[in-house]
């Protein structure tokens, strides 16, 4: 289907707990797997990634992989520090997933000035159309200089979204009830940029459907950050309680 007789880098995604690991190494297993694809010609090279920084260090010590994808972001910089020393230390190649936050950063500018001061770190942005390619690449064509006022700006946006916030990486879905979680998650995010007017009409059937949560956790059990879900969920429902009743 990819029309390619071979595949450059193929990532065991998400080994981020114990079963994980242990579901992945079982005989016959993931692991198993893509190795006998490789020694076949079909893969060159092996990665994996993770959310968990603890197991992600881990994996890059086992050395049976040549690159470890991980968060990286001026938000979420903990890899930083250990894992990406390790990494370096074992000769892999480093990939910054989630350069904007999952969506939550959007000063592209900012963000890139920041990643770029980890060159050996290659991020993986998402777009959504060509123009935002160019913009992106644009800023790799002149000196990198990270200025007083960007710092500012980074301090800024960690101040405002906290440690608690949605990345958007829809692990969580679906609901068994039908609660449309990633973009209700994303309200208050949403509310900051519009008017409560707009917040409240553009977010509508999402924010409803929050009212079908049963707080059974199974998002959380999925959320690869262990988010307070249906807690967050219940503080943005109200908010949006309080841009119904402004409109009234």
């Amino acid at each position: 289907m990819l029309k390619t007789d071979y595949i450059d880098l193929y990532q065991l995604h998400q080994i981020a707990q114990e079963k994980d690991w242990q579901a992945v190494t079982a005989p016959d297993g993931a692991l198993e797997a893509v190795i006998k694809a490789q020694k076949e010609g079909k893969i060159r090279f092996i990665g994996v990634t993770s959310h968990n920084l603890s197991m992600a260090v881990r994996l890059v010590k086992t050395g049976l992989f040549s690159t470890i994808q991980f968060p990286f972001n001026f938000i979420e910089d903990a890899a930083k520090d250990e894992l990406f020393h390790v990494a370096r230390e074992y000769g892999m190649g480093i990939i910054s997933m989630k350069p904007f936050a999952g969506g939550v950063i959007d000063n592209a500018e900012v963000a890139i000035k920041y990643l770029r001061q980890y060159p050996d770190a290659v991020p993986i942005p998402g777009y959504d159309s060509v123009d935002s390619v160019d913009q992106v690449t644009a800023f790799y064509k002149v000196p990198n200089v990270v200025t007083d006022e960007d710092h500012k700006l980074m301090d800024k946006y960690r101040h405002d979204l906290g440690k608690q916030f949605c990345r958007r990486c829809e692990y969580c879905q679906p609901c068994p009830n039908g609660v449309m979680i990633t973009m209700a998650m994303g309200y208050r995010l949403l509310a900051s940029r519009m008017s409560p007017a707009v917040s409240v009409k553009f977010a509508q059937l999402a924010m409803e459907s929050v009212k079908e949560c049963t707080e059974c956790e199974i998002c959380i059990e999925r959320c690869p950050y262990e988010l307070p879900i249906h807690e967050m969920l219940k503080a943005n429902y109200k908010l949006y309680e309080q841009h119904i009743a402004m409109n009234r």
